[in-house]
C-alpha cells in the first residue's frame, strides 16, 4: 500500500470524525449549517498535510540518522587509532580494526573481557582507573598500562584513555576505550633513562676520578714544597756553613802569607768562594722564601722580582699595591710560586724586551697577570712553555695550585705576539692578618 492510499484512508477516516462531531452539534445546534460543515472539512484537510510534511521529515530523519550510523561506523572502523567497546561487565561489545592489530588476537574480540588483555602487574592501575570512570561522572586523564596479546608475544604499552556511550534504549552506559601504542616511546624512555643512569654513574665517577687527582696534586705540591724546604734547609745549614768556615780559613791563611802570585791567588779564590755563598743565600731564599712567611705576599714578589732584574735580559715593571689585609699562607704561596715560575719561564724562553706583572686585590679576587712581548708560541695547552715538551709539569703544577686554592689559570699566547698569563684566586675571608 503506497503512501497517497494511506493518506486517503487517514483522510476518510478524518471525514468520517468530523461528520460524527457535526452530528453530535447539530443535535445540540439544530442551525448548523454546511459552511461550518466545509469550514470543519477545511481545517481537517490542513492538518492532514501537516501531518503528511511531519511523516515526510520524520522519515529524512529517520534517512540521515542511517546514513550518520554508517559513516560512524565506517570510521570506527577504519580510524587509526584503537577504539574498544565495552559492555557495563567489562566485556569486548565491538573492535576496530586498528584493535584488533594492536592485540595481535587470532579469535574474535566480542564477548571477551578485556582485562584478560591487561598485564597482570599492570591489573591494580587498570581496575582503579575503570571504577574512577564508572563512579565519577568527570573522566579521569588518561592512564598508561601494558597489554599481552598472543602469548609469545612481549607486553607493550598503550595509553587508555574512556568515554561514556549512553543509550537510551539501556539503563547502564557503554565505555568506549581508546588505545594510542606508546611502546616506541617508552623505549625511548627507557633508554633515556638507561644513558642518564650511565651519564650520572660516569659523572660520579669522574667527580671521583678528579678529587682523587686533587688530593695527589695537593700531594705533590706538598711533597714539593717539602723538598725545597730542606734543600734551602741543608744549602743554609750545611753547604753554607761550610764555605762560611773555608771563606774564614781562607782569610787567616792570606793575613799570613806575604805578597806573592799565590796570595793573589788566594784572595781570588775567597772572592768567588764569596760570590758562591751570596748564590747559595738566593738560591735557599728562592726555595724558602721567608720573606714571604714575615712579611707577606706583596713585599716578597718584589724581592723576587728585584733579584730577577739582576740577570734577566729584559725589564720587569711590577704592579703590586699593598693589600690592606694577608691571605691565607696556602694562597700566598700559590702566587708567589705562579710568579716565580712565570718569570723564570719568560727569562729562558720568551726572548722579550719587557715583562709586565700585575698583582691587585679586586674584591674578593686576586687577580695576577704575567705579560711578555716575546716570540710567544701557537699551542697553548701547555701553558707558557715555548714548545709542548718543555716544562710541561711545571706549567701543570701552576696550574694544579691555582686550582687547589679554588682559583683558575689561562694563558694567552700568538706566535710573535708573547705570552699573557692570568690567574685568579678567592682572596681570605675577613679576619685575616694585616700587614
Amino acid at each position: 500500500m503506497n503512501s497517497s492510499a494511506v493518506s486517503g484512508h487517514r483522510f476518510q477516516a478524518l471525514r468520517e470524525k468530523a461528520e460524527h462531531r457535526l452530528r453530535k452539534e447539530n443535535n445540540r445546534s439544530p442551525d448548523a449549517g454546511d459552511e461550518d460543515i466545509s469550514r470543519l472539512i477545511h481545517e481537517l484537510e490542513v492538518h492532514q498535510v501537516e501531518l503528511e510534511m511531519q511523516n515526510q521529515e520524520l522519515r529524512q530523519a529517520k534517512t540521515d540518522l542511517q546514513a550518520s550510523r554508517d559513516d560512524f561506523a565506517d570510521l570506527y572502523e577504519s580510524a587509526p587509532v584503537a577504539y574498544i567497546t565495552l559492555s557495563p561487565k567489562g566485556l569486548i561489545e565491538r573492535a576496530n580494526r586498528a584493535a584488533h592489530e594492536l592485540l595481535h588476537h587470532e579469535k574474535a574480540l566480542p564477548g571477551r573481557p578485556f582485562s584478560g588483555f591487561v598485564h597482570r602487574d599492570d591489573w591494580p592501575v587498570y581496575y582503579a582507573y575503570m571504577n574512577q570512570c564508572a563512579l565519577y561522572r568527570k573522566t579521569p586523564e588518561p592512564v598508561e598500562i601494558r597489554l599481552s596479546g598472543r602469548r609469545e608475544a612481549s607486553p607493550f604499552f598503550v595509553q587508555l584513555a574512556v568515554s561514556r556511550q549512553y543509550n537510551s534504549f539501556k539503563s547502564s552506559p557503554r565505555l568506549r576505550l581508546t588505545l594510542l601504542d606508546i611502546s616506541r616511546q617508552k623505549r625511548t624512555e627507557q633508554a633515556l633513562e638507561t644513558m642518564a643512569a650511565s651519564l650520572e654513574a660516569e659523572a660520579s665517577q669522574r667527580e671521583a676520578e678528579l678529587k682523587e687527582r686533587k688530593k695527589l696534586a695537593g700531594r705533590l705540591v706538598e711533597l714539593l714544597e717539602k723538598d725545597r724546604r730542606e734543600m734551602a734547609m741543608m744549602l743554609h745549614d750545611e753547604v753554607g756553613q761550610i764555605l762560611t768556615s773555608i771563606k774564614m780559613d781562607m782569610e787567616d791563611i792570606e793575613s799570613r802569607m806575604a805578597a806573592g802570585p799565590l796570595l793573589q791567588k788566594l784572595q781570588q779564590a775567597r772572592g768567588k768562594t764569596g760570590r758562591t755563598m751570596t748564590a747559595i743565600k738566593n738560591a735557599a731564599s728562592e726555595l724558602r722564601p721567608t720573606l714571604l712567611e714575615n712579611l707577606g705576599l706583596i713585599p716578597a714578589v718584589r724581592a723576587l722580582v728585584d733579584n730577577i732584574r739582576e740577570y734577566a735580559d729584559f725589564d720587569i715593571h711590577l704592579h703590586a699595591p699593598a693589600f690592606s689585609e694577608r691571605l691565607e699562607p696556602e694562597k700566598e704561596l700559590a702566587v708567589y710560586r705562579i710568579v716565580q715560575e712565570a718569570l723564570n719561564n719568560a727569562v729562558k724562553y720568551s726572548e722579550a724586551d719587557a715583562v709586565f706583572v700585575s698583582l691587585a686585590r679586586r674584591d674578593e679576587t686576586v687577580a695576577l697577570t704575567v705579560e711578555d712581548n716575546g716570540r710567544g708560541f701557537d699551542d697553548n695547552r701547555f701553558g707558557i712553555a715555548h714548545s709542548p715538551g718543555e716544562h710541561c709539569l711545571g706549567i701543570s703544577i701552576m696550574r694544579e695550585r691555582a686550582t687547589l686554592c679554588g682559583g683558575n689559570l689561562s694563558v694567552e699566547s700568538r706566535s710573535g705576539n708573547g705570552v699573557r698569563l692570568m690567574v685568579t684566586i678567592p682572596a681570605s675571608p675577613p679576619g685575616a692578618k694585616t700587614l
